[in-house]
């Protein structure tokens, strides 16, 4: 909640509680396995929790569309913006399309063993259900 190079509260939250909705709420986290926590805080871009990446379309139009990548369904990219407004895309009309990249950077650079220890065994207590 509080280290000063992660800022993991800048992303995420615990249920309600103070955070952001950028990255998914972490209040069921524990019902995970702790290799997953190691995996998703070391490699973040391995696992990319579904509608939490980052994408960029060029429409044939030359427009350009960015966000969070929601889903794609029947031909329908759906992206939300930075405003929390959800654009649809026919896929027929992308020129290009970058991967869905994760907005979390690695976290193996910035905290410590020791730290990381700390966040995965806290991670394994959060067993709210959704």
């Amino acid at each position: 909640m509080n280290h000063l190079a992660a800022q993991c509260i800048r992303c995420h939250k615990v249920e309600k509680r103070k955070g952001s909705d950028i990255g998914p709420n972490l209040q069921s986290a524990g019902l995970q396995g702790r290799s997953h926590h190691l995996e998703a805080i070391v490699e973040p871009q391995k696992t990319i929790a579904e509608g939490y990446g980052s994408i960029s379309l060029t429409l044939k139009n030359g427009q350009s569309v960015a966000g969070l990548f929601k889903s794609e369904v029947k031909r329908v990219i759906e992206i939300k913006d930075a405003e929390g407004k959800i654009t649809k895309v026919a896929s027929e009309d992308v020129k290009e399309r970058t991967p869905v990249i994760s907005t979390m950077p690695p976290m193996g650079a910035i905290l410590t063993k020791r730290e990381i220890r700390d966040i995965i065994e806290y991670l394994s207590t959060l067993k709210s259900k959704k």
